[in-house]
């Protein structure tokens, strides 16, 4: 039997910084999911949100997603921080639905002070199993409200180019198995630098995923990506951990 995405202390929220690789400072994060057991720590996710899926309850889990991010920017404004884009992951079943516009518009009416161009909806690159001009459509209705879309672990499998080429996403993610062998395999490299110099100019930011050392960094920049997401820069955490590393917020134990 799953779990219900309700009960308590069973699921939560990690963020994952991104960051501007010219100057590193922060400049977004990725809500991930992460589920506990009784005793607080972390078990393994990845079975269980794929029985999620194969039993349609995905919605729920990345609604319940959606709405703890929403809730962590409502608070991050209300303390004053300095606003970050942070992006939330939805998959191809939820955005198919017919309900998921009112769904999202819904759980942001909780939050009317966010500015919506914090926000980012992340979908897979497999979004590609369905037609563009079905996803076309999907972007234009989010679109309409002020929300954006990043296109989340691009490379991961035989690309869909066509993609970038008729769809308008707030920023592509390359994904971490093209960004492995940049440094030994001179056609990775290539298609690295093509796809950053695409990005560029249909404005569009690039996000490199799994950078986990200088080397990667130096070569991505090189070639004209700025920002990336990875182990080098900084692992999945809890939001208080992430708020003392980037904020400087302290608990009332740690005052």
């Amino acid at each position: 039997m799953l779990p219900d995405v309700g009960e308590e202390g069973r699921f939560t929220i990690y963020l994952q910084p991104k960051i501007d690789m010219r100057t590193g400072k922060l400049m977004g994060a990725e809500a991930l999911v992460r589920i506990l057991d009784k005793n607080g720590d972390l078990v393994p996710h990845a079975r269980i949100i794929e029985d999620m899926e194969k039993e349609g309850t995905i919605q729920k889990l990345d609604y319940f997603v959606f709405n703890k991010m929403l809730e962590t920017l409502n608070r991050w404004q209300e303390r004053g921080y300095a606003p970050i884009t942070v992006s939330s992951n939805f998959s191809r079943n939820t955005l198919l639905n017919p309900s998921s516009l009112a769904s999202v518009l819904a759980i942001l009416s909780h939050y009317p002070g966010i500015p919506q161009d914090l926000i980012e909806l992340e979908i897979t690159e497999t979004a590609g199993d369905f037609e563009n001009n079905t996803f076309s459509e999907l972007i234009r209705r989010f679109s309409s409200y002020g929300l954006q879309f990043s296109l989340d672990d691009f490379g991961s499998s035989y690309s869909n180019m066509s993609m970038l080429a008729n769809l308008h996403f707030h920023s592509v993610k390359l994904d971490r198995s093209m960004i492995s062998n940049i440094l030994t395999n001179s056609v990775s490299m290539m298609m690295v630098k093509n796809i950053i110099k695409i990005c560029d100019s249909c404005g569009m930011a690039c996000i490199a995923e799994g950078v986990e050392t200088e080397l990667q960094a130096n070569a991505l920049l090189n070639n004209g990506c700025r920002h990336a997401q990875g182990y080098y820069y900084g692992r999945p955490m809890p939001v208080h951990e992430f708020e003392r590393k980037y904020f400087n917020y302290k608990t009332e134990d740690e005052v």
